[in-house]
């Protein structure tokens, strides 16, 4: 349901006429553990940014422009916790950490012209 929801946002995102043309969608699939970790880096041409935790058994937590710390920050539940942050918060570094080893993080950037 989570998943069909974030695709559902997404997709309204991408192709209302206020994004449509604007964004290219960028996404990347990270193997983060339980030091904290640089997910995505910074890009002043993002419009949107969308963090999900794809692990089946932990938890991650993100900061944005600081190191990860467990308990802190943004917090993506295990099994498809996600947040999609605008341009006012999503231009900067993305770190992450996980509550166990071999957690994958799935980020989707829409990056303008």
């Amino acid at each position: 349901m989570k998943r069909i929801l974030t695709v559902t946002l997404l997709s309204l995102l991408v192709t209302s006429p206020v994004w449509a043309g604007r964004s290219k969608l960028i996404h990347s699939n990270v193997t983060v553990g339980t030091t904290s970790i640089q997910v995505i880096a910074t890009n002043t041409s993002r419009d949107f940014l969308l963090l999900q935790n794809d692990s089946a058994n932990n938890d991650m937590y993100s900061m944005i422009n600081n190191p990860a710390v467990v308990n802190q920050g943004i917090r993506l539940n295990q099994g498809g916790g996600s947040i999609l942050l605008d341009a006012q918060w999503s231009i900067g570094q993305v770190n992450c950490i996980a509550t166990a080893a071999n957690g994958t993080f799935l980020g989707t950037e829409g990056v303008g012209p």
